[in-house]
């Protein structure tokens, strides 16, 4: 029997027309040899086919014969492929001038024929090689990102940002991303179901690190795929100095709150609050400025009903967690003038009870389960140059 040979992907589904995917060769035959059009089970169902390709689309012949073994498992209708594969009953040779049509599965390869359990020690091996690993994702620069776009064929979500934030000015940019081990993510462009298999393993095993670029949250997670997305487990951002933050930071905060409770399914958050440290007063002895002392407990929960904690309220909106990781971060800020200021100064004193007991109180009584609630360097906190 003469035929004619196709490709497709997307074959590796449950829904093929036999009913299951085996491994190795899968093709899909014509309506004609299958015995019926509307999907349920044909005649060549299973059946195994050797195929030798002696000619090429322009009837070329191979220099030598070229021979693959091919089970069928699937319908190659005659409607959208009528050029292909005749209607069922008919004796007509397609437009190739063949008796029938094979149209090649061309998701099957050789790795997809090992057994689940090897593959996954291979993305193991490709993806993930170190334990833990991070991933930075920051915001390009705008300069960089122009001289870059004109040149790359990626094609990543853009957005605008305050590149200069005295005058407001903004700029279109784009995320970049910095790993800190040796991955090789060729792998994930082979086909649909090894991108499927293998995007679960590099985006589950690493910690995705946005430091203050909180902005480049929401348009990098929405780029991945439905599967990647729902791969992620871990990520860490930063909360910056209170008194520096203005209205279009708020603003990124809240979407990325917003997107993160929403869109998906975290396991691990890794929350860095900035905290100041205030300076001695020029000239002045060390130590002028002294806390207002302890906040109460009772004062927690109307401080965190003020508009200046309105950041940590949304944090407590991603549900599900099973760890939130409260790290605090010290930076020398000037003596306390103003009044945001002498809150930040008061707020930085009394930074870890503040977050865990207001944190814990909202998440309990917001979530069906408490996660644990670490805060790490309780009594030495990470200082930031």
């Amino acid at each position: 029997m003469t035929s004619s040979f196709t490709r497709y992907d997307g074959c590796l589904r449950d829904s093929v027309a036999c009913g299951s995917f085996d491994s190795g060769y899968n093709a899909a035959v014509s309506e004609n040899r299958y015995g019926q059009a509307n999907g349920h089970s044909g005649l060549l169902c299973g059946t195994c086919w050797n195929l030798t390709a002696t000619t090429d689309m322009n009837g070329q012949p191979f220099p030598s014969a070229q021979w693959v073994v091919v089970k069928v498992n699937d319908l190659c209708p005659n409607k959208l492929n009528e050029q292909f594969c005749e209607p069922v009953g008919s004796q007509a040779l397609n437009g190739m001038g063949m008796e029938a049509h094979f149209d090649l599965c061309g998701d099957t390869s050789p790795l997809l024929r090992l057994p689940a359990e090897i593959r996954t020690i291979i993305y193991h091996l490709l993806l993930a090689p170190e334990k833990n690993g991070i991933i930075r994702i920051r915001t390009e620069s705008p300069m960089l990102h122009k001289a870059r776009n004109a040149m790359s064929m990626r094609r990543r979500s853009r957005f605008r940002v305050v590149s200069d934030r005295v005058r407001s000015g903004s700029s279109e940019t784009s995320y970049t991303g910095h790993r800190t081990s040796d991955i090789d993510t060729a792998i994930l462009g082979v086909c649909r179901q090894i991108h499927t298999e293998a995007c679960h393993v590099l985006y589950s095993e690493h910690t995705f690190d946005f430091d203050i670029d909180v902005e480049s949250i929401v348009p990098f997670f929405r780029d991945l795929t439905p599967a990647a997305l729902a791969s992620v487990e871990s990520i860490r951002f930063v909360k910056r100095a209170l008194p520096y933050c203005k209205d279009f930071d708020r603003c990124e905060w809240r979407s990325a709150c917003a997107f993160l409770a929403t869109q998906m399914k975290l396991r691990r958050v890794i929350l860095t609050v900035v905290g100041g440290r205030p300076g001695p007063v020029w000239g002045a002895p060390v130590g002028e400025w002294e806390s207002q002392g302890p906040w109460k407990i009772e004062d927690f929960y109307h401080i965190m009903q003020s508009e200046r904690m309105e950041w940590a309220r949304q944090v407590t909106s991603i549900r599900g967690l099973r760890a939130l990781v409260v790290v605090s971060a010290l930076e020398h800020c000037p003596p306390p003038r103003s009044k945001d200021m002498v809150f930040f100064a008061n707020f930085t004193a009394n930074l870890y009870l503040t977050l865990l007991c207001a944190l814990l109180e909202i998440l309990q009584r917001n979530a069906k389960s408490l996660p644990d609630v670490l805060a790490e360097a309780l009594r030495l906190p990470v200082e930031r140059e």
